[in-house]
């Protein structure tokens, strides 16, 4: 998507590894975290989720 710069990703199998353990300990406080980057990031994935909801209603069920 070239509205956020990433008409030249590279395609993965899976983007990250299968059984990492993601926790709020690991990740930046809320205050800290930049405005525009936070912005940026949720409209891409409310893009996404769009995406999936409207086109593949099955995978959006799924992950539900």
């Amino acid at each position: 998507m070239t509205q956020f710069q990433m008409a030249d990703a590279n395609a993965v199998h899976t983007p990250c590894e299968s059984k990492q353990n993601q926790q709020a300990a690991n990740s930046l406080p809320l205050d800290i975290r930049e405005p525009n980057v936070v912005h940026e990031y949720q409209q891409a994935e409310g893009s996404y989720m769009f995406l999936t909801v409207f086109t593949r209603g099955d995978c959006a069920f799924a992950v539900n």
